[in-house]
């Protein structure tokens, strides 16, 4: 027989954990200038806490997309 591998999902302060996955469309756009990333993802918790922990949510994420400080011109 092989190892045994015991997984402990609680927290010593008696919390258990959450572990979301989402599939997310991701469109990036121009406001004025600079281009912007669009993204909305639902995610659907596969592990929760009993009753407490949302089974699903939505991520929104708005993020400008600026030029590297690295990169020459």
């Amino acid at each position: 027989m092989g190892p045994t591998v015991a997984i402990d999902w609680e927290e010593s302060s008696g919390k258990k954990i959450t572990i979301p996955i989402g599939l997310g469309l991701t469109k990036t756009v121009r406001i004025g200038k600079t281009p912007v990333k669009l993204r909305l993802e639902p995610q659907y918790s596969v592990v929760r806490p009993d009753d407490l922990g949302t089974e699903w949510n939505i991520r929104i994420q708005i993020s400008p997309v600026i030029q590297s400080p690295f990169t020459k011109n």
